[in-house]
């Protein structure tokens, strides 16, 4: 049940609710402005994860800490847990299923991170014209 609220609520934050009347191209452009929504409200990821309180829904700390750290040395410009949410006030940090990375503009490095996305997740973007990668730890 808890899986499938946080999938509702980040499908719900980024935008990518199917749409019954859009385009392919107007699905991309939403995608991609749900994206940099969700990074704009995000939090650094290696800060986040740097508490020792906040942790992702179904990655260790060790395996996101690799991610994050691959999605830097592919070339992103930073990296952001864009879904970090307290389940309950008995429990100090919060917990997280997505991250998300801005591109640089350096043609091979957002290859790179585009093709690490479609090796790391199951349903990522096809649309390589935006400036976003998200990585779904799920």
């Amino acid at each position: 049940m808890f899986k499938v609220i946080v999938l509702l609520a980040v499908g719900l934050l980024i935008g990518c609710a199917p749409s019954s009347s859009g385009t392919a191209s107007e699905e991309s452009v939403g995608a991609s402005d749900g994206l940099a929504a969700a990074f704009a409200q995000g939090h650094e990821a290696r800060a986040w994860m740097s508490t020792g309180t906040n942790h992702f829904f179904e990655g260790s700390d060790e395996a996101v800490n690799g991610v994050i750290a691959d999605l830097y040395g592919l070339g992103a410009e930073e990296v952001r847990v864009v879904d970090g949410e307290k389940m309950d006030e008995s429990y100090a940090g919060e917990i997280a299923a997505t991250l998300v990375a801005k591109l640089p503009t350096d043609e091979a490095k957002r290859k790179a991170l585009f093709d690490y996305e479609a090796e790391n997740t199951e349903d990522a973007y096809e649309d390589r014209n935006r400036d976003y990668v998200e990585i779904m730890f799920d």
